[in-house]
């Protein structure tokens, strides 16, 4: 009998001792039930996941706290789908991270493997990935890569594309065009243009830079450089005026010094004398004067010439 009870004790001892050093220290069932999110997860399923993820498995966890400390807290990403951030593991996650709410919304809706995503481990090696970095002393982290724009910046994006699309048509930058033509005279890119061809047959887009389009064009008329101009002809402002006004003409009429300077060479020239004015002006008063001296001493050799055949038949009488 003794016998019989020594060897049911060996069998038993060793039957339920195997099974105390085989049981493992967290059962997978205890773990789902801790975090939600993997609620249906096997043991086959936990420690792949902790294999694939920290090289561990249930067995090295003595307590759920032990795992908890390694993967994290359970995430709800349903509810932060949906800006909720009532979690405060989550705002902490947002205050290490330096970033807004709205941001971390972004970021989950634009993530490839967000579906892999269990605990506040994956979420925060999923930031880090993808350039975000932990805020330490006070340091800015830096912007994650690939960022989505936000709505507010889309509409500038819009407004720009214009204005690339209308330079993009000159070889020069408008701006410079607003600084030294358009600000000096009052006047828009439109009636700037319509000069320009008006005048050298060339619209504004065939210059091949601004440097080109100012040596065709030349400097706008100043104060300074008309005083300056006139010196050169030997003329006052009066005589200026005056001299315009011969040909039907005002000051008011002229905007560059290229374009003066070419009228006063022909005003000034001895061809002006000969010929009516480019803007079908009639000829100066003095011209008009010479004509009509010319036709009265015609007249007068005309009369002379018709008295003196009259006279010689009378003296042959």
């Amino acid at each position: 009998m003794r016998k019989q009870f020594f060897l049911y004790s060996v069998v038993a001892t060793l039957t339920f001792g195997s099974t105390a050093i085989t049981a493992q220290a967290i059962e997978p069932d205890e773990a789902s039930e801790h975090f939600p999110a993997v609620i249906d997860w096997s043991e086959t399923d936990w420690n792949s996941y902790l294999d694939e993820n920290y090289g561990t498995s249930l067995n090295d966890y003595d307590t759920v706290l032990e795992l908890e400390a390694d993967i994290g807290p359970p995430v709800d990403l349903a509810a932060l789908g949906n800006a909720d951030t009532s979690d405060p593991n989550v705002l902490d996650l947002i205050e290490k991270y330096d970033m807004s709410t709205e941001e971390l919304v972004i970021f989950l809706d634009s993530y490839d493997n967000v579906e892999n995503i269990y605990f506040l481990a994956d979420l925060e090696n999923a930031l880090e990935q993808d350039g975000f970095v932990l805020v330490e002393d006070g340091e800015n982290t830096e912007e994650p890569v690939n960022e989505p724009a936000t709505e507010e910046e889309q509409p500038e994006q819009d407004t720009e594309e214009p204005t690339s699309e209308q330079e993009s048509e000159y070889a020069f930058d408008m701006t410079q065009l607003e600084n030294v033509y358009l600000t000096p005279l009052g006047w828009t890119q439109e009636e700037f243009s319509t000069y320009v061809e008006d005048n050298y047959d060339k619209p504004l887009s065939d210059f091949e830079s601004f440097e080109a389009l100012e040596s065709t064009v030349g400097p706008v008329l100043t104060d300074e450089n008309l005083q300056d101009l006139l010196n050169s002809y030997g003329l006052s402002p009066e005589e200026y005026r005056q001299l315009l006004a011969d040909y039907g003409e005002v000051p008011e009429d002229y905007y560059f010094v290229y374009e003066l300077t070419e009228t006063l060479d022909y005003y000034t020239s001895d061809e002006a004398d000969n010929a009516d004015t480019e803007t079908g002006a009639e000829m100066p008063e003095t011209a008009t004067n010479s004509v009509l001296m010319t036709m009265i001493g015609l007249g007068a050799a005309a009369t002379g010439a018709c008295i003196f055949f009259r006279r010689r038949p009378l003296g042959e009488k």
